[in-house]
């Protein structure tokens, strides 16, 4: 007679919540561990259902993870995942920094399962005129860049303006006084027009740029940003451990890590997580010298936001700040709008009326009273190139306090720098 074979079991339910980047190799090398599953069962029944998303958006899941992931959260976000699959080891320790006290998530932050540096992508007439020795390039070559991700709400879009950041800001820091004006430097630079196409140049990882058959790969001269693709386990903190998930857990890391899945990593364009590189495209063997380390991704994207934003501002200024407005036209875009007004006592109704969000006043000396309401929301920036411009008695302090703006106090040749940080500093 023969012996009775008893049913399977149900398969252990492991959700994995990827970058948009990896969704479709992540998708694929999760269907071939679904398969292996069968080996390390009895009786060759199925041992796990892998379910990938990538969620509403990288930056939307991160919060999620950040709040705990609460239930509110599961719908527009997707499954409660158990292995969370970034592109940056930034953005998880943002949501490690971001984890609120008592949440019910702990996050197991583990080495790569890929690395892909930031590049820039270029045409071949670009490149003929900026390529330098070992396919490198200068930042300083590059006039107009399209970024991945404009809005950079994912670690990949991220890191390509930690790249433009780097570039421009070197080892200042995002807090420095001339930071704000030193990133809408670098933002002027961004454009829509499509990449690889004349001068405009695409700032995206290697695996995007050799992806395109349009666009040239070239490295950045020295130190460069690299997404690095960890693998993080997510476990629940209010509920007893699950053997059976952990041991799938253990084991999907082990498959990522496993020849078979590193050569699929390679064939969608990413390299191996010991560097090796990818099968799309033509990548160069090494990697940039020197990787730049993202200590604050939420502070650099809020800086560059505030970098990045259109302003409609009004601008006043006497004799003495007229080249603070001459140097601030410099710096605007056509979706910007500037207008001058005389530094009189109706300035700010005269800013409202033009449709102003934010008036910068500029002055050499003492001001008269400015009116201390207006008839629609509007944001003061005083900036005083004298020596007690802002002590509070004066009319430059006034003005920016009753209006929600700051008043700032500096020399004359840092008045462009003041009137940046008032426009571009994250406070409007």
């Amino acid at each position: 007679m023969p012996v009775e074979v008893p049913p399977c079991a149900t398969p252990v339910q492991l959700n994995v919540l990827t970058s948009a980047e990896k969704e479709r190799v992540v998708t694929g090398v999760a269907v071939e561990f679904e398969k292996e599953s069968r080996e390390f069962t009895p009786h060759g029944c199925k041992g796990v259902s892998v379910q990938v998303t990538t969620g509403g958006s990288a930056r939307e899941a991160a919060d999620a993870l950040s709040r705990g992931w609460q239930e509110p959260d599961h719908v527009p976000q997707g499954t409660e995942p158990h292995v969370w699959l970034p592109d940056a080891s930034f953005e998880v320790a943002g949501v490690l920094a971001a984890l609120e006290e008592g949440a019910r998530l702990a996050l197991d932050h583990r080495a790569s399962i890929a690395r892909s540096p930031v590049v820039l992508g270029a045409s071949a007439e670009l490149a003929e005129r900026i390529e330098e020795d070992g396919r490198e390039f200068s930042w300083p070559s590059v006039s107009q860049a399209r970024l991945v991700e404009p809005d950079a709400s994912s670690g990949a879009g991220l890191a390509a303006v930690a790249a433009l950041a780097h570039a421009e800001l070197g080892g200042v820091a995002l807090d420095a006084p001339d930071a704000p004006l030193r990133l809408r430097g670098a933002a002027r630079r961004t454009t829509d027009a499509p990449p690889c196409e004349g001068d405009v140049a695409l700032v995206a990882s290697e695996k995007v740029v050799a992806d395109r058959e349009d666009c040239r790969l070239l490295y950045p001269r020295g130190a460069g940003v690299a997404l690095d693709h960890p693998f993080v386990v997510v476990e629940r903190t209010d509920l007893p451990p699950n053997e059976r998930r952990r041991r799938v857990v253990e084991r999907f890391e082990e498959h990522l890590r496993s020849d078979e899945a590193q050569a699929a990593m390679r064939r969608a364009g990413f390299r191996a997580a010991n560097g090796t590189p990818g099968l799309v495209g033509d990548p160069r063997a090494r990697v940039p010298d020197e990787e730049v380390g993202v200590p604050d991704g939420e502070a650099l994207h809020r800086a560059w936001e505030a970098a990045s934003r259109p302003v409609s501002v009004a601008l006043a200024a006497d004799e003495a700040g007229a080249g603070a407005v001459a140097a601030l036209e410099r710096l605007l875009t056509p979706r910007d709008r500037l207008v001058r007004l005389p530094l009189a006592g109706g300035v700010l109704e005269d800013a409202v009326r033009a449709g102003a969000k934010v008036a910068v006043l500029v002055s050499a000396g003492p001001i008269p009273p400015v009116e201390p309401g207006t008839s629609a929301p509007l944001r003061v920036v005083a900036v005083g190139l004298f020596e007690g411009a802002c002590a509070p008695t004066t009319a430059l302090y006034s003005a920016a306090r009753s209006h929600g703006g700051p008043c700032e106090e500096i020399g004359p040749q840092n008045a462009l720098e003041g009137v940046a940080r008032g426009v571009w500093g994250g406070m409007t």
